[in-house]
């Protein structure tokens, strides 16, 4: 068994974590936890050492929420064979924590790769500049933006590109039975949902991804609407379905 150390890094920076780390249950190391206000954050990792690629898939590396909830991702291994990408699928939320997780890696030689790791992060609120300029409070984003000469000589502030994010669907279905006397409304959804509501009204979680709820008084042809939450806060929706009784 072979011991490998991580080297996670942003985008384009190759950056040693530094810090304490703690050995924590299941024999995770918990690196020090991190902070951005990138809400869709790439992580980079770079070993030491060649990896297997058949090793690395969403079970050996991924992203979880407070709820231990995992984030769709797409998991890549550069050209170098030592260098992995995790490319969040959805948004991260502000103010929330998550955590990337690494386990189960094998080397070239399909050595298994110690120790697992954990790092936590946490997505904070963009900081903000405050300039004064003639006598004037000006606000400014403190990443930069890129200035732009429009054809008559002045220059637009133009905001960065956001990432290409593949935008995802986790209300997977709806059913509803209408063979009794009050319906049944089912709704499956993925693993990051923490929270379902149906007009407002939060639905039973019955396990495996699954929300229940006994609605009297529904018809074929009424419209209902559900919510999917990716905590229990108000604002942290994910996506609105209506939905036609049939």
């Amino acid at each position: 068994m072979k011991t490998i150390k991580f080297f996670f890094t942003f985008l384009i920076l190759f950056l040693l974590l530094s810090g304490a780390v703690s050995l924590a249950d299941e024999n995770y190391e918990i690196w020090t936890p991190k902070t951005t206000s990138d809400n869709y954050k790439i992580w980079t990792i770079t070993l030491s050492e060649g990896i297997s690629p058949s090793s690395v898939d969403k079970t050996s590396i991924s992203i979880v929420n407070e709820f231990n909830r995992i984030i769709p991702t797409n998991v890549s291994i550069l050209t170098d064979g030592k260098t992995i990408t995790v490319t969040p699928l959805q948004m991260y939320l502000t103010d929330h924590t998550y955590e990337l997780v690494i386990k189960g890696l094998r080397s070239s030689d399909n050595q298994l790769l110690n120790p697992s790791v954990k790092m936590p992060f946490k997505i904070i609120k963009e900081q903000v500049v405050h300039e004064k300029r003639g006598g004037e409070n000006i606000t400014a984003p403190s990443t930069p933006v890129t200035n732009q000469p429009s054809p008559s000589g002045s220059s637009n502030q133009q905001p960065a590109s956001p990432p290409n994010v593949e935008k995802t669907t986790v209300i997977k279905e709806i059913k509803i039975d209408l063979n009794s006397l009050v319906a049944i409304v089912t709704v499956t959804t993925t693993d990051e949902v923490a929270m379902v509501k149906l007009n407002s009204e939060t639905m039973h979680y019955a396990g495996n991804n699954v929300y229940k709820l006994s609605k009297a008084g529904l018809s074929p042809s009424q419209v209902i609407v559900v919510d999917a939450f990716a905590t229990h806060s108000q604002n942290s929706l994910l996506e609105r379905k209506n939905h036609e009784v049939k």
